[in-house]
């Protein structure tokens, strides 16, 4: 009996770590192939998957500014960045870059303000110079 439970409780793990890790690949979405029409500076090629973030986008700053998504993420033929680094930032942001090294804690502006909206996230503490 003793062996035909550890058994059991053995498959039953197997098929649980087995499920974890069906359901974690199953996560990890990669980028569509680029194709030649999506290499443009033109947003709506962005939009036509990105609704949500485009939205988000016009309510921010960068939006209002009409900062388009290739500035802080490339261009999809020689870069691109899920996420910009501070080094894209710095064109238009050299203070505030400068304030994140002076800090030593943070390694980019994400940490504090939201994606799109640039919104300070809440509890963020300000770094920046007056």
């Amino acid at each position: 009996m003793g062996k035909k439970l550890s058994l059991l409780i053995s498959i039953l793990i197997v098929l649980f770590l087995g499920m974890l890790f069906t359901v974690n690949a199953a996560k990890k979405k990669s980028h569509p192939k680029i194709g030649e029409d999506m290499i443009t500076e033109d947003p709506q090629v962005c939009v036509a998957c990105h609704e949500t973030q485009a939205r988000e986008w016009e309510k921010g700053l960068h939006g209002i500014n009409q900062v388009r998504c290739f500035i802080c993420h490339g261009d999809l033929e020689k870069r691109f960045e899920r996420i910009s680094k501070p080094s894209e930032c710095v064109m238009c942001h050299a203070d505030k870059v400068e304030d994140i090294k002076r800090s030593k804690k943070y390694k980019t502006c994400f940490e504090c303000h939201n994606g799109h909206t640039l919104d300070v996230k809440a509890g963020a503490k300000n770094i920046h110079q007056k």
